[in-house]
């Protein structure tokens, strides 16, 4: 338990390192022949598959400990998901439509957004594998909540302003490390809320509501932006000032 939120970022470190490296990979078997690409990404799988049934333990069951009533802990758990729905709502035109968005306003190339890819990976291995154990060690997980929100606030209305291509680079890190800042600590509060027994069944409850979140924003995103190309970023950056009032206005069972 003491050690929960850490590990949430960790996890999501490994899951940026995995997309950063598998590029590189992938580029390397294309020069032999392109069918290799997707035969890597299959003995990856199988490789995953012998590692998950030999090394990885099924949870403890049936553990009895002491939590808030069941009414309440789901009252709780309700507003995570619905921050967390927020949340990639709120960042799917980030990740959605800034493709597009750079090149309209920048004329980037397809390298030029390979290289925006990995500098958003890279930023998202070293701000959650590193810099936030100790950032964690000041902000409980409301806080880191809340100050990854003011981060993407700013962020979003800068990245809809800013003309010049140079800039780009100075805000893309701050994505990763507001974006970092928001998931794996709703991630932790759910395991928290909801208990040792429970938490599998909440934490992929969470993640569905994320998914859809992903589902129908860049749905309303496209529309934005073929009226403005900046109006998706504008409209993430009042969403995630509501998500920043939702939570501090909710209290927490456990914090």
């Amino acid at each position: 338990p003491y050690e929960r939120t850490k590990k949430m970022w960790m996890i999501g470190a490994m899951f940026w390192l995995g997309f950063l490296v598998w590029p590189a990979i992938g580029w390397i078997l294309s020069e032999y022949w392109f069918h290799t690409v997707a035969f890597g990404g299959t003995v990856a799988w199988i490789l995953n598959f012998i590692l998950v049934t030999t090394f990885l333990p099924e949870p403890q069951k049936h553990v009895h400990t002491a939590y808030a009533p069941e009414i309440a802990r789901k009252s709780v758990l309700n507003k995570i998901f619905l921050i967390s729905f927020l949340a990639s709502f709120a960042f799917a035109p980030v990740q959605g439509i800034s493709t597009q968005y750079y090149v309209d306003k920048f004329q980037f190339t397809a390298q030029d957004i390979s290289h925006v890819m990995i500098v958003v990976w890279l930023a998202s291995i070293v701000y959650q594998a590193v810099i936030v154990s100790y950032i964690r060690k000041i902000f409980h997980e409301k806080a880191m909540v809340i100050a990854g929100s003011f981060v993407l606030i700013i962020m979003c209305t800068i990245f809809a302003l800013i003309y010049n291509p140079l800039y780009i680079w100075f805000v893309l890190p701050f994505f990763s490390f507001g974006f970092g800042s928001i998931q794996p600590a709703l991630g932790s509060m759910v395991a928290k809320e909801s208990g040792k027994t429970a938490s599998g069944k909440y934490l992929g409850i969470n993640n569905s509501w994320a998914s859809l979140g992903n589902i129908f924003w860049p749905l309303i995103s496209a529309v934005l932006y073929a009226r403005n190309i900046q109006y998706p970023f504008f409209a993430s950056a009042f969403i995630f000032f509501i998500i920043s009032v939702i939570t501090t206005s909710y209290k927490w069972c456990q914090m």
